[in-house]
């Protein structure tokens, strides 16, 4: 059990020097032999043998035989037999018994007694004391005392930090401990004594009821299997086991924690460099770039590669001399460089050792050609490509900073980071707010009461005419399904509305537009399809409006009728005054002026009489009105009269139907109405009086539901008012006196009629009710309240806090306030423009020096195209990024760490946070370019980094180059000379360029002009790394990395800073 858990006497290794050196587990150490496949094992140790194939072992140590066949094993180890059967254990060794059952053991070691229940362990062995609970354990060692917790432990003798194991004193010692407890128990008072003989007494019962427990258990379960070693460890509840796990599991987090960079969230590819699999197919796959070739094993169903297995091939080259090639590393891999090109065949010798009898080689020869020249296409590298965790990142992930600060600019401007700014709220002045009682509604929105009413058929066009003096800015429709504009023709889409039609317009000198609120119909319903040149909104400059001044029109009274036929009065709307009938914005030089359309379907021909009835005084007229709706050139006639002594009527051209009383008394008069195939007749009621009438001051009114308006009638004497509602159901009414008070139920539209008599003789005048909406505005709490120019409005809630005003606000908040244009500062993109904002929010213009590097930007502050494009360059250095926020501080493109090859051991490495980090910037919107740096010592080299950067590319959309990052390590790369420098970069070019991508090399100033031939890179694109003012570089370059310092929003820490000049 101790060889299991490796507590060994022998002293331990350093774990994490071993998995940072790369330390090979596989060379013989103080004698001992190692040979792992996947799971299996074979040692020699002091004499003992030690074979794992799977489940099975046999060993010898000390005289002691180990068989171990699933979950059975038997021993003798210094006349101990051990006997494990799942849960159960029996052992003798020094006179030591042991039963264990799950959670219980006790033992009798040198004195020393063992109890353990899942987690909790107390002993005392040759006088020291151990209690265990999970990681805890305390001990007093030759006068030491050693608490674990994880991986500390301390020493009394200075309390430092120090790495140690468990100890034995002396028997002599331990005699003593024994002595002193034995003094103390004596020392106790009577009843501390009664109490402790009494728990020995319970511990002891304990130990033999769990003892005959465990022995019953042994026998019944002495045949089970033992289980791997893998699986006892998941299946066997071991004593200790959850203390001894969790400092394992600790030790290995440690070790983790040291090789891994920020590796949260990684959804890394599972490349591992080696499988650990006791046989399988075995697969071949012989690549060639250039006079080499590599030989990989790799298991036919995984398609990873077979290390610590002795591989070896029998080659035959293009002139028949035949030769053994071994995989001497056993990494899985042969590789030869330097071979004469031609045809090859390659066999696969017969592994002759037992152990590896379980895997099945390829049989024949395979044909190769190792070529002779390089085809700079993507070969397979996939499963060479080792994660960060599986090198020492230290060593091989390395450079040198040769690129000096030579200048740097002085900002114009001081940097600031990208952030959007609490916004900002001014007071404005009630009069500047619409009253919601003076809006109409229509399908749950309220609109302002158009400057005209105008209705048009589905196909109709109509031109609509702007107020005189009017400059047209432009014309707008917010329904234009419904009803469109086109340069001031509104023409009807579909049966809907009302819809608005909005003329925006300048006038100069006044500051309330005179309407000419005339339609000229147009007989022609074709709509104009062919539209104008786009029209533009000029920036209104931000100014705080005026009063508006709404216009009320008051046409020719058409009051309520009497019975003499007079009428006066004008509409209403609540609250007392006249409803607005017309609206333009005031204090701007832009106007408004608007039209209200309803678009019907094209019907047949109606005729309705207005009004159907009337009361006329003898020896008097009075008038009705026959209104033709889908329909011009209609004639009437009176064709029929039932009291002709009661009144006499006539009728003319236009539908005006006038009536004389003649005597008391009533009539029907009827007219017929011609409308070319359509023959309506309507019946006019008469009715005529002796001198009694009656006059409303008012036509029509407009209410909301709950509130009320009055209409104030007008009689001849003193008789009764009363008054009744066409439809209760959209308005009530009530009379008090000469006061007729309706109130709005529901959205909809109700004819009133009031009635006066004197004794038998009446008179009656009618009004309509409209009720706007389904909600009274003073109720209405989730309408959002604007101002006359459309914005919405907000009422303070205190402490700087402010909420968007509803319509019920009006009347009860005593401050209205707007809130100002959003703020901001930093770099930021809105509305596809690029803008740096100061601190104190405002945006720059002109020529700027920004964190060193020179900017252009208009009158409106956006960036000019053409002075280059700011991106940034990031690696695993750059920790984690917040995409978004970097995206809105003005960054266009970015540009990925892929990976690097080792700088001491040459092998391909992925960046830890290239996924997390393409992933993110692609949502983001960025354009995505990618890096590799590079430690190729030769062309072969590069074109395996390059296929290394299509293999994880592959997927992702890459909208910026792929470039080739060539700069000092201090590793194998540096010590090239110029020409082949050269060659690897074309190497690898090429290959990303047959790939379809556009390739591009990295390096500074000094490596361009010195380590390379630039003028041979011609065909790529060329990123200068130079930290000054302006580059010195006289070659061509498409990007300038003019600083490594720099801050963008989004990255904690420093960032490179680049210009692109590549137009995109």
């Amino acid at each position: 059990m101790k060889k299991l858990f490796n507590h060994t006497k022998r002293p331990d290794r350093n774990w994490e020097e071993d998995v940072q050196d790369g330390y090979d587990w596989d060379e013989e150490q103080d004698g001992e032999e190692y040979y792992a496949d996947d799971e299996e094992y074979t040692g020699e140790e002091d004499g003992g043998e030690y074979y794992a194939d799977d489940e099975e072992y046999t060993g010898e140590e000390g005289g002691e035989e180990y068989y171990a066949d699933d979950e059975e094993y038997t021993g003798d180890e210094d006349g101990g037999e051990y006997y494990a059967d799942d849960e159960e254990y029996t052992g003798d060794e020094d006179g030591e018994e042991y039963y264990a059952d799950s959670e219980e053991y006790t033992g009798d070691e040198d004195g020393e007694e063992y109890y353990a229940d899942d987690e909790e362990y107390t002993g005392d062995e040759n006088g020291e004391e151990y209690y265990a609970d999970d990681e805890e354990y305390i001990g007093d060692e030759d006068g030491e005392e050693y608490y674990a917790d994880d991986e500390e432990y301390y020493a009394d003798d200075d309390m430092a930090p120090a790495r140690g194991g468990k100890g034995k004193k002396s028997k002599k010692q331990g005699g003593n401990k024994i002595a002193a407890i034995w003094t103390k128990f004596l020392n106790m008072s009577t009843m501390d004594r009664i109490m402790t003989a009494t728990g020995v007494a319970v511990l002891i019962l304990a130990i033999v009821t769990g003892s005959v427990y465990a022995s019953a258990r042994m026998v019944d379960h002495q045949v089970s299997e033992f289980v791997s070693v893998g699986s006892q460890l998941d299946g066997i509840q071991m004593i200790g086991e959850q203390g001894m796990l969790a400092v394992a599991d600790a030790k290995l987090a440690k070790i983790a924690a040291a090789n891994a960079v920020d590796d949260e969230n990684e959804e890394q590819k599972e490349y591992d460099e080696a499988e650990y699999t006791n046989g399988g197919t075995v697969e071949l796959e012989l690549v060639s770039v250039q006079k080499d070739l590599k030989i990989k094993f790799t298991n036919k169903k995984s398609g990873k590669l077979i290390s610590n297995v002795p591989f070896s091939v029998t080659i035959t080259d293009p002139k028949g001399k035949t030769d053994t090639w071994t995989d001497d590393d056993m990494d899985g891999i042969i590789y030869k460089k330097g071979i004469t090109p031609g045809n090859y065949t390659v066999a696969v010798n017969t592994l002759t050792d037992e152990k590896y009898k379980d895997y099945t080689l390829p049989t024949g020869t395979q044909k190769v050609e190792v070529r002779k020249d390089i085809a700079y296409k993507k070969v397979d590298v996939a499963n060479e490509i080792k994660k960060e965790s599986e090198v020492n990142a230290a060593k091989e992930d390395t450079m040198k900073n040769d690129t000096v600060v030579e200048s740097i600019l002085e900002d114009t401007v001081q940097w600031v980071e990208s952030k959007k700014l609490p916004p900002t709220y001014r007071e404005v002045t009630k009069d500047t707010v619409v009253n919601p009682e003076k809006q109409t509604a229509y399908n749950g929105r309220f609109l302002r009461i158009a400057n005209e009413k105008i209705s048009i058929t589905v196909g109709e066009t109509r031109q609509l005419n702007p107020p005189a003096g009017a400059t047209v800015v432009s014309w707008s429709s917010d329904n234009a399904a419904v009803a469109s504009v086109n340069n001031g023709v509104v023409t009807g889409v579909k049966a809907g509305g009302p819809v608005t039609i909005t003329c925006t317009y300048t006038e100069a000198g006044s500051a309330t537009p005179t309407p000419t609120p005339t339609s000229t119909p147009t007989p022609t319903p074709t709509p104009e399809t062919t539209p104008t040149a786009p029209e533009t909104t000029p920036t209104t400059p931000e100014t705080t409006p005026t009063t508006p001044a709404p216009g009320e029109t008051t046409g020719t009274p058409t009051g309520g009728t009497g019975e003499d036929g007079s009428s006066s009065g004008e509409s209403q709307s609540v609250g007392g005054g006249s409803l607005p009938t017309a609206y333009a914005q005031v204090g701007s030089t832009q106007k408004t002026f608007t039209w209200e359309v309803t678009v019907t379907e094209v019907q047949k021909p109606t005729a309705v009489l207005e009004p159907a009835s009337l009361n006329v005084e003898a020896g008097k007229e009075a008038t009705a009105q026959v209104k033709v709706t889908n329909f011009t050139g209609a004639t009437y006639k009176i064709t029929a009269n039932s009291n002709d002594k009661a009144a006499t009527a006539a009728v003319d051209a236009n539908g005006k139907i006038t009536v004389k009383g003649v005597a008391a008394g009533d009539a029907k008069i009827t007219v017929t109405v011609t409308m070319g195939t359509e023959i309506k007749p309507l019946d006019l009621a008469v009715k005529v009086t002796n001198g009694i009438k009656i006059t409303l001051d008012k036509t029509a009114v407009t209410v909301y539901p709950k509130s009320t308006a009055a209409v104030t009638a007008s009689v001849s004497g003193s008789g009764t008012i009363t008054a009744d509602s066409g439809d209760k159901n959209i308005a009530t009414v009530a009379v008090s006196g000469k006061t007729i008070t309706v109130t709005g139920v529901k959205k909809g539209t109700a004819t009133i009629t009031v009635t006066y008599k004197e004794g038998s003789a009446e008179a009656k005048a009618t009004f309509t009710v409209t009720v706007a909406g389904d909600v009274n505005p003073r109720e209405d709490t989730k309408t959002p309240l604007k101002d006359t120019s459309g914005r919405q409005l907000y009422v303070s809630i205190g402490d700087n806090q402010y909420r968007a005003a509803a319509y019920a606000d009006y009347y009860t908040a005593t401050k209205f306030f707007l809130m100002e244009e959003a703020r901001y500062t930093g770099w930021q993109t809105l509305d596809g423009k690029v803008y740096f904002f100061k601190a104190d929010g405002s945006k720059v213009t002109g020529e700027q020096v920004i964190q060193g590097a020179k900017y252009n930007f208009a009158s409106d502050g956006s960036l000019v195209v053409g002075s280059g494009t700011m991106g940034i360059d990031v690696s695993k250095w750059n920790g984690s990024i917040d995409w978004n926020a970097v995206k809105n501080s003005g960054v266009n493109y970015v540009i990925i760490r892929v990976g690097y090859r080792g700088s001491s051991q040459g092998a391909l490495i992925e960046d830890p946070k290239f996924k997390t980090n393409i992933k993110g910037a692609t949502a983001a919107g960025l354009k995505v370019g990618v890096y590799f740096f590079t430690q190729a010592v030769d062309e072969v080299e590069a074109v395996q980094e390059a296929s290394m950067v299509l293999d994880r590319i592959s997927g992702y959309k890459i909208s910026y180059p792929v470039f080739l990052d060539v700069e000092g390590s201090g590793g194998r790369g540096d010590a090239i000379d110029s020409a082949t420098r050269t060659a690897v970069c074309k190497a690898f070019c090429n290959t990303i360029k047959n790939a379809g991508y556009t390739p591009g090399v990295y390096a500074n100033k000094t490596w361009l002009t010195s380590k390379m031939d630039a003028g041979a890179l011609s065909g790529y694109k060329i990123w200068l790394a130079q930290y000054a003012k302006t580059p010195t570089y006289t070659g061509r370059y498409d990007l300038w990395q003019y600083r490594s310092d720099g801050k963008v929003s989004g990255i904690s820490g420093k960032v490179d800073l680049n210009i692109s000049y590549l137009g995109y």
